[in-house]
C-alpha cells in the first residue's frame, strides 16, 4: 500500500527550509545594511542624520517582524509536515495486512 499522505510533506519540508533559510538570509542582510546607514549617519552632519535613523528604524522594525513571521510560518509548516507523516504511519500501521497461502 502507497503512502497516503507521505508524498505531500517533502514538498511541505521543502518549503519550510526555503522560507526558514530566507528568513535567515534577509536578516543577515538587514543587519549589513543597518550597518551602512550607522556608518552613514555618523558621516552626515546636520539634521539630516537623526531624520534618517529615525526612518530606517521604523522600517528596520518592519522587515525584521516580517523575518519573524517568516520564521514562524515556516517552522510551523516543518511542524505540520512532521504531523502528516506521523498521521500516515499511524494509519499504515492500522490497516491489517493477509497473507494467502
Amino acid at each position: 500500500m502507497a503512502d497516503i499522505i507521505y508524498g505531500q510533506t517533502d514538498d511541505m519540508a521543502d518549503t519550510s527550509n526555503k522560507l526558514t533559510t530566507f528568513s535567515s538570509d534577509l536578516e543577515a542582510r538587514l543587519n549589513q545594511i543597518r550597518n551602512n546607514i550607522t556608518t552613514i549617519a555618523e558621516a552626515t552632519k546636520g539634521k539630516s542624520s537623526p531624520a534618517l535613523l529615525d526612518n530606517y528604524e521604523d522600517l528596520d522594525l518592519k522587515l525584521k517582524q516580517y523575518v519573524e513571521e517568516l520564521e514562524t510560518y515556516g517552522s510551523g509548516l516543518q511542524q505540520k509536515a512532521n504531523d502528516f507523516e506521523e498521521v500516515d504511519a499511524v494509519a499504515l500501521a492500522s490497516v491489517p495486512t493477509y497473507t494467502v497461502g
